[in-house]
């Protein structure tokens, strides 16, 4: 029997792997937790560090106020370039506008009227003799009823010939208004010339009327005038106070008006039931910096409050046109002034008499300030109740609201 072979089976080694991996992470996880550790101690040391350097004082002032009244008298002038408030003098500037219009008006006024009709008659002449009508000749027509008409001026008509002749109604009226017509002359009834002349009318009557009539008034020209004018006036002073712009004050007392021209289309008395009028207006003005104001405000209040300061949205100025001189382009103001004021308190001061204090110490200080109506103070951070040492890390701020 061929001899067997025995093979030597080597079991494999147990690996050390797995624990090496379980230690390396241990040890990563340790190392991790140490960082997180350390990272959070620098952290605090750095919040610590920021809060004690970082600590602040916030010290909010209401100072007491009080109103205050002041009148002046200012002058402005057109010469004058600079503010002068030692002689009450600021400068003004002139502005001039011009400005036309027409309009059509209604007449108000009731004229009663009597109209007589009238026309023109053509007379013929078929006498063998020369014909004369002298004025007021009578001439009766066939249309209408008979109605009577005088001639208006003497005539001399020759044989065979025929002349036009004005004619007007006897009465005034509407029912003088007939048609063309075939007229006789009861002047010569009863003589041999009454069939041989005769007149006719070609176009109808006119003009005879009894009634009411539109009459431009006296009255009526006036208020035309008048209303034309306020329009002029108030557009002209729109132009005034956009060209001068929102820095400047333009007084209504301080505009004056002038007429160039002035028509109507109408006298007072004329029939019309419209009229029309035009007119020409130009406007002048002195105006004045509403900052000059202010500035010339500010110093008068602080002149007679020293030590004192002016809370700038409580100042009022009322100003008066007490003359204005166009011709020298002067104005003459007065001022009516009100605003309120407060302590000027030396805040610089104050920080250093707080600086180191408690906050107990700082209330007690604050309350001995006669001109403080209250006081609020803030320290940051809350638990250190002092007011730093450093006097850049106190705020001092003064509320006026």
């Amino acid at each position: 029997m061929p001899s067997k072979k025995f093979f030597d089976i080597v079991l494999p080694k147990k690996t050390q792997e797995p624990e090496r991996e379980i230690f390396q992470l241990k040890t990563k996880s340790l190392s991790i937790s140490k960082k997180i550790s350390i990272l959070c101690f620098l952290l605090f040391c750095a919040l610590v560090f920021f809060l004690h350097l970082g600590a602040k004082a916030e010290i909010e002032i209401w100072p007491k106020t009080e109103p205050v009244f002041v009148e002046e008298n200012l002058f402005a002038d057109v010469e004058v370039s600079q503010s002068d408030f030692s002689k009450k003098t600021i400068p003004a500037i002139f502005f001039s506008k011009e400005k036309a219009a027409s309009q059509e008006f209604v007449a108000t006024g009731i004229l009663e009227k009597e109209g007589k009709a009238s026309g023109k008659i053509t007379v013929y002449n078929n006498y063998h003799l020369p014909q004369t009508l002298v004025v007021k000749t009578r001439f009766i027509s066939a249309e209408g009823g008979g109605k009577l008409f005088y001639s208006k001026k003497t005539v001399h008509i020759p044989p065979g010939e025929h002349l036009d002749v004005e004619v007007e109604a006897a009465e005034p009226g509407p029912e003088y208004n007939i048609k063309p017509s075939v007229f006789a002359i009861p002047g010569l009834q009863g003589t041999p010339r009454y069939t041989a002349v005769h007149g006719e009318s070609s176009s109808p009557m006119k003009g005879g009327f009894i009634g009411q009539v539109s009459q431009v008034t006296k009255k009526d020209l006036e208020k035309a005038k008048n209303d034309l004018y306020s329009h002029l006036a108030s557009l002209l002073e729109t132009e005034l106070r956009n060209t001068a712009g929102p820095l400047f004050l333009l007084l209504e007392e301080a505009i004056q008006n002038e007429t160039l021209e002035s028509s109507c289309s109408k006298e007072a008395g004329e029939e019309a039931e419209k009229f029309t009028c035009s007119l020409r207006l130009r406007a002048d003005s002195l105006g004045v910096l509403e900052s000059d104001l202010k500035d010339f405000a500010r110093k008068s209040i602080l002149q007679k409050t020293p030590g004192k300061k002016i809370k700038e949205d409580s100042l009022e100025i009322e100003p008066f046109v007490e003359k204005t001189d166009f011709e020298t382009k002067k104005l003459a103001l007065k001022l009516k002034i009100k605003a309120e004021i407060f302590p000027d308190i030396d805040t610089d001061l104050l920080k250093k008499r707080l600086q180191g204090k408690s906050l107990e110490e700082s209330e007690i200080l604050l309350k001995d300030y006669s001109e403080i109506e209250k006081t609020k103070i803030r320290i940051f951070p809350p638990w250190k109740q002092r007011v730093p040492q450093d006097l850049k890390k106190i705020k001092v701020r003064l509320s006026l609201d």
